[in-house]
């Protein structure tokens, strides 16, 4: 076999084994820059979001009023769930942080609204609580966002509530760690961005780490995006090799 033939070939398998889905799940790092302009298009996102716009595909969030549909916008390929933690968002705005009003998404500015959460009662420093699900429908992969750091110090030792960790769970004991959110923590929303990949049926758990400088530990939320298709560059690069192959010839 010819030098030109195998690497053929080894990019064939390549493109093959990344067109089945095998559960995963990656921390790809926490947004600490983008703060209230979560929803504005033309202030850039970081970590390979396609249009500037995070939730793309879907989210939950608590800005709206409890139970009110705006909050919650399901992806066409899993389910969003909420695990546990009582609402507290519109009518809180004193003791929330805010960012862009979901429904307004677009370039900016864009309107803020209150950023509320799911909170759950909690005074055991550094336990974890279990807030959201994601659950597949579809095979495939995306990128999953959670939203932390969203409340101020109102009343004082407030700004603690919000967990000061997050990590994702998934099938057969997959663990993305802990993304530590102690040195961002200012009362401004930050996002931590995961990468997942799963097949159908596949549940993803958003565990929120509890900090002892409140009685109290929530999350402001979860949404999803769209990624690149990871096949898209090999059968492009298939495709140059191909041809440069038959010219060879």
């Amino acid at each position: 076999m010819t030098f030109s033939h195998r690497i053929l070939t080894y990019l064939i398998s390549v493109a093959l084994a990344s067109s089945a889905y095998s559960a995963s799940v990656t921390l790809l790092g926490v947004d600490g820059g983008t703060g209230d302009a979560w929803r504005t298009s033309d202030v850039s996102k970081p970590f390979g979001d396609l249009d500037g716009i995070y939730g793309t595909d879907g989210y939950l969030i608590a800005q709206y009023p409890d139970g009110n549909a705006a909050n919650l916008s399901q992806p066409t390929y899993a389910t969003i769930g909420l695990i546990q933690g009582g609402y507290e968002g519109a009518g809180a705005e004193n003791h929330q942080s805010s960012f862009d009003d979901v429904l307004a998404a677009g370039p900016g500015p864009v309107a803020d609204l209150v950023a509320g959460d799911y909170w759950v009662n909690n005074n055991t420093h550094h336990s974890e609580n279990n807030f959201f699900s994601i659950t597949l429908s579809q095979s495939g992969s995306f990128n999953l966002g959670v939203i932390a750091d969203q409340t101020p110090d109102n009343p004082a030792g407030l700004l603690w509530e919000s967990s000061d960790g997050v990590r994702v769970t998934g099938p057969g004991g997959i663990d993305s760690g802990m993304a530590d959110l102690v040195p961002t923590r200012d009362a401004v929303p930050d996002y931590v961005i995961f990468q997942i990949s799963g097949d159908v049926g596949d549940e993803f758990t958003v565990w929120g780490r509890n900090n002892d400088g409140w009685d109290a530990n929530a999350l402001g939320g979860v949404f999803l995006d769209p990624i690149p298709e990871p096949t898209a560059p090999l059968l492009s690069l298939l495709g140059c090799l191909g041809l440069f192959l038959r010219r060879r010839r």
